[in-house]
C-alpha cells in the first residue's frame, strides 16, 4: 500500500474482498453477452492452431498452446475472455478506491468506465490488444498501491506484455524509467526491472521455438512490405525484391495497393499478384531495402505513413461485432451480443476515434506534470498515462492497418486517468462550479 508518510497521498484502498468480488462479477457480466469472445481472423487462426496442435509465431503462441492443452474447446476461449474482463474491472475499481472513493462508489465508477463505448468495444475481445491493456492496468495497480518490493511482478508483467505484443519490447526501457520515477529509485532498480522483463521475453522465445516448435513467420516483415509498397508507388520505382513480390510489375502493385492497410495486398486475390511473406535471409534483405528506402525517400515514406495514420486517428473498426465466419467456433448468444453492438455503435463517431485520446492524453500529461503532485500514486498515474501516449505514438510508425484495437491500451489508460483526475480534483471542481454559480447574474 502507499506509505503513510507521503503527504497528500490517497488513502489505502478500501475496496476489500467484497468490492473486488463485485468488480470481477461485473466484468464477467459485461463479457457474458459476447462469449466465448469477439474473434477476428487473427483470433480464429490462433484457435485453429490450438485445434491442430501446431503453431506459428505470428500471434501469441503460448495462448494457442494453452488452449490446446485444455482440450481446444470454446470454453477455454471463454475462460480467458472472462478472466481478462474481470482483471480490467478489478483494476479500475482498485484505482478508484485508492483515489478516495468508497468501496461501492469505486465499484460503480469502474462499471461506468467499462461501459463507456470506447472501452466496452474490446473488453470482451479475444485479442492480444485487450490482453495487453489488462496487463498494463495490473502494472499500474501494482505501481500505485502495491508494495515497492513487487518490482519482480511488475517487471514480469512487462515481459508478458512483450509476449502479447512483440513491439512492446521497445517500451521496456520506458517501463524501467517509470519504475525509477514512481519509486524514487536508483538506476540499479531500473536495470533490475529491465533484466527481469528481458528474462521473461527470453523464456517465451525458448518456449515458442523449443517447446511449442512454432513455425517462424517473421511478423515484423509486414511493416517492411507495406512501407516499401507505398514508397514504390510514390516514387514510381519498384523497390520490392522478387522474394517479397513475385509479380515484379509496378502496374500490378498499383492495382492492388491500399493506402491504409497491408492486408488486401497480402491476403487478396489472385495469389500470384499479391505480396509474399518472406523468411530467413530474405527478411534481412527486405529490412535493408526498407531502411535504404526511408533514407533515400523520406518524404515518400512519410506520405505512406500518413495514409494509415490518418485513417487510424479518425477511428475505424472501433469494435469487432462478433466472431468471423468459421466452422470451429461461434457466439453462444448472438442476440445478446447484438444488443451490445447496438449500444457501442450508437456512440458518436468522434468519441470512437484515436485523435481525442491522443490529444487528450498529451494535454492531461502536461497538466498533471504542472500540478507536481509528489505522492507515489500520482507519479504512477502520470507515468502510465505517458506510457499509453508513447505506445500510441510508437504505433504510428509500426502499424500496417488502422484498427482501433491496436491503440486500445492507450485509449483505456487515457479515459481511466481522466476519470481518476476528476475524482482526485472533485473538491476543486465543486469549488469552481460554486464560484461560477455565484458569478451568474441574478434572474438568469
Amino acid at each position: 500500500m502507499a506509505s503513510a508518510n507521503e503527504t497528500g497521498a490517497p488513502r489505502a484502498s478500501t475496496l476489500g474482498a467484497g468490492g473486488i468480488a463485485a468488480a470481477a462479477a461485473i466484468g464477467v457480466l459485461m463479457a457474458l453477452p459476447s462469449l466465448p469472445g469477439r474473434m477476428n481472423g487473427d483470433a480464429i487462426n490462433m484457435f485453429e492452431q490450438a485445434l491442430r496442435g501446431s503453431y506459428s509465431d505470428w500471434h501469441v503462441t503460448i495462448v494457442s498452446w494453452l488452449w490446446h492443452l485444455s482440450g481446444a474447446g470454446s470454453l477455454a476461449v471463454a475462460a480467458l475472455t472472462l478472466v481478462t474482463a474481470a482483471v480490467i474491472l478489478v483494476s479500475f475499481a482498485i484505482l478508484f478506491a485508492s483515489a478516495g472513493l468508497g468501496r461501492w462508489p469505486a465499484v460503480a465508477a469502474a462499471a461506468a468506465l467499462a461501459a463507456f463505448p470506447p472501452v466496452l468495444g474490446y473488453v470482451a475481445a479475444v485479442s492480444k490488444d485487450t490482453w495487453f491493456a489488462a496487463i498494463v492496468l495490473a502494472m499500474l495497480v501494482l505501481s500505485a498501491v502495491g508494495r515497492p518490493g513487487l518490482l519482480w511482478a511488475r517487471a514480469a508483467l512487462a515481459g508478458l506484455g512483450v509476449v502479447m505484443r512483440p513491439e512492446v519490447v521497445l517500451l521496456i526501457p520506458v517501463f524501467a524509467l517509470a519504475e525509477i520515477y514512481i519509486f524514487s529509485g536508483s538506476w540499479r532498480r531500473g536495470a533490475g526491472f529491465a533484466a527481469i522483463a528481458a528474462a521473461v521475453v527470453a523464456l517465451n522465445f525458448l518456449f515458442v521455438y523449443q517447446v511449442a516448435r512454432a513455425d517462424r513467420l517473421y511478423p515484423q516483415s509486414v511493416i517492411f512490405l507495406f512501407d516499401l509498397a507505398g514508397i514504390s508507388i510514390k516514387t514510381d520505382t519498384l523497390l520490392l525484391p522478387p522474394a517479397a513480390f513475385p509479380a515484379q510489375d509496378l502496374e500490378v502493385l498499383k492495382r492492388h495497393f491500399w493506402f491504409d492497410s497491408v492486408a488486401p495486398m497480402i491476403w487478396g486475390e489472385p495469389k500470384e499478384e499479391m505480396l509474399g511473406r518472406v523468411r530467413g535471409d530474405d527478411v534481412s534483405d527486405l529490412q535493408r531495402r526498407w531502411i535504404a528506402a526511408i533514407i533515400a525517400h523520406p518524404r515518400e515514406y512519410l506520405a505512406t505513413r500518413a495514409g494509415v495514420i490518418g485513417t487510424f486517428l479518425k477511428g475505424i473498426w472501433q469494435y469487432h461485432p462478433g466472431i468471423d465466419p468459421n466452422p470451429n467456433i461461434s457466439l453462444y448468444w448472438p442476440p445478446w451480443n447484438d444488443v451490445v453492438n447496438a449500444y457501442v455503435a450508437a456512440a458518436p463517431k468522434r468519441l470512437m476515434s484515436h485523435s481525442l485520446p491522443m490529444v487528450g492524453a498529451a494535454l492531461l500529461t502536461l497538466w498533471l506534470a504542472w500540478r507536481r503532485r509528489t505522492t507515489r500514486w500520482d507519479r504512477a498515474v502520470l507515468a502510465y498515462l505517458a506510457i499509453g501516449l508513447i505506445y500510441q505514438l510508437m504505433l504510428l510508425v509500426l502499424m500496417v492497418a488502422p484498427d482501433f484495437r491496436f491503440g486500445y491500451g492507450g485509449v483505456v489508460l487515457f479515459y481511466l486517468v481522466l476519470a481518476l483526475t476528476l475524482v482526485r480534483e472533485r473538491q476543486t471542481m465543486a469549488a469552481l462550479i460554486a464560484w461560477l454559480r455565484r458569478r451568474r447574474p441574478s434572474g438568469a
